[in-house]
């Protein structure tokens, strides 16, 4: 998988030719915005032209709510998304001058959230076979 320094080149075709004629088989990409939603029309160009050749793995900001548009935007069949969610962390409560989470997450830390990761599933599981039908 090529991660998504892709989504930092100045020309995404003749980047993923390049990727492609180096044996990668899968790209990781938001469609070179910070999230997925907003590089929808690239992913769709991307997955019309190239999908046959790469396997685009469409990631950032991807969730239960907004999957549904993403494939039938894009047609791709392969997502990523963190399904996070934040917890307090008790051990960095009191005397610490740093955080690992940004505001509003000061002093929590992230997890995957078993309930958002089932709703995406379900979700994105719904809207693939419904391509099928």
């Amino acid at each position: 998988i090529f991660h998504r320094a892709f989504d930092c080149v100045k020309d995404p075709y003749s980047s993923m030719e390049k990727l492609i004629d180096l044996g990668v088989d899968r790209v990781l990409t938001s469609g070179l915005k910070e999230k997925a939603v907003d590089g929808a029309d690239l992913l769709a160009k991307l997955q019309s032209k190239y999908g046959d050749k790469i396997q685009i793995l469409a990631g950032s900001g991807i969730n239960a709510t907004n999957c549904s548009y993403l494939v039938n935007k894009t047609g791709i069949l392969q997502y990523h998304s963190s399904c996070r969610a934040w917890r307090k962390d008790p051990t960095t409560i009191s005397n610490v001058s740093y955080s690992y989470g940004a505001h509003p997450y000061e002093g929590d830390y992230d997890l995957v959230s078993y309930k958002k990761a089932v709703e995406f599933v379900s979700a994105l599981k719904g809207n693939i076979e419904d391509l099928y039908k």
